[in-house]
């Protein structure tokens, strides 16, 4: 859960580099809070379900291979794949959202 949220803030929080404050099609984020309140409420399902998929993964590989092969390297890759793919999917649902 902890590796989504500071995702969240990055997607919230970061500027839009093709509207400058001077456009009059500028939206400024920050006035609707709905986007805002949406991709913070949604970082906790994106990372119960990545977690549970890397759950799923290692018990496999414990199941298929035995417990020596789901420790160590690939379940610390496992982690950063599970927070790259949190990542991105919090990026998907803050572009829907907007």
């Amino acid at each position: 859960l902890h590796p989504v949220l500071p995702a969240s803030v990055i997607v919230m929080t970061r500027p839009d580099p093709l509207e400058g404050p001077d456009d009059e099609n500028c939206h400024d984020h920050r006035d609707d809070p709905f986007p805002m309140s949406t991709t913070s409420t949604i970082t906790i399902p994106i990372a119960i379900v990545t977690n549970v998929a890397r759950i799923i993964f290692l018990s496999s590989i414990a199941e298929i291979w035995g417990p020596k092969y789901a420790v160590g390297f690939i379940h610390d890759a496992s982690g950063f794949l599970v927070f790259a793919l949190a990542f991105i999917l919090l990026f998907v649902a803050g572009r829907i959202l907007e």
